[in-house]
């Protein structure tokens, strides 16, 4: 084999390597190496009274809260509960399917739109949730306030919703 074509071989190497090198870089950006979660509350208004609480792609888990008026709401990091995915004794339209570490939180009526912002976003920057890269942009496109939570890890989540707590009207800022 003539030296140039083991030279050819050498630098198509060299690339491959360079590409799997970028490659890990991105997904290196990407929420599996978030450090540990260090927010303890979340604070979304909510005008509908649901909340929603998903993990991108995963459907929703929904909450009526209780006593609803208008505002904004604080929810704890501590309100959020691991629970054994399929508990029977858990009703599977309020688990919260996590398998990025982050739970969104938003009024059931901006869930759409909000999932239409991430997927453009991941487009554009290439790392899940793109939501909470472009924080006060979202909010202001939005045109609403909602949040995330990063969690401990993956799995199947509840929300302790004697636990959210009214802090405001919905009128007070974002």
């Amino acid at each position: 084999m003539p030296f140039t074509a083991i030279l050819a071989i050498f630098a198509i190497i060299v690339a491959f390597g360079a590409l799997a090198g970028l490659l890990y870089g991105l997904v290196r950006r990407s929420y599996k190496d978030r450090p540990p979660p260090t927010r303890t509350e979340a604070v979304v208004e909510v005008r509908s009274g649901t909340l929603v609480a998903f993990d991108f792609p995963s459907e929703a888990a929904s909450y009526r809260i209780p006593d609803f008026l208008p505002g904004q709401y604080r929810i704890p990091r501590d309100a959020i509960l691991r629970v054994a995915s399929g508990d029977p004794h858990t009703d599977p339209g309020m688990t919260i399917s996590v398998d990025t570490a982050t739970i969104m939180l938003v009024d059931a009526e901006f869930e759409d739109k909000l999932r239409a912002i991430e997927d453009r976003l991941f487009e554009e920057i290439n790392a899940c949730p793109s939501v909470v890269y472009r924080y006060d942009a979202v909010v202001d496109e939005l045109g609403i306030r909602f949040d995330y939570l990063d969690i401990d890890g993956d799995g199947a989540y509840v929300i302790d919703v004697s636990r959210i707590e009214r802090i405001n009207d919905s009128h007070a800022g974002t």
